[in-house]
């Protein structure tokens, strides 16, 4: 992880302040945080749920966005 923290400040000097980073599907699970959101994400928006009917709803995905940093926001941290 150091060697991608180092490419990551070189390219900040150098103004390069963009880029994308490929996580392996299923890596990001172990990080301990990613893996409550995650879980978090897994149970608000399960099939059937009020939330997730909401959700589809929704015509713009930024409206979808949204609703979602809401739902995030709104939950108790002991939650997450």
């Amino acid at each position: 992880t150091s060697k991608m923290v180092d490419i990551i400040e070189d390219r900040a000097l150098n103004g390069m302040n963009y880029g994308v980073a490929l996580i392996p599907e299923g890596v990001i699970q172990f990080i301990p945080s990613m893996k409550v959101l995650i879980d978090f994400l897994n149970t608000t928006l399960k099939e059937g749920s009020k939330h997730l009917e909401a959700v589809e709803k929704l015509d713009e995905m930024s409206e979808k966005i949204q609703y979602v940093r809401r739902l995030l926001r709104d939950s108790s941290p002991t939650n997450l």
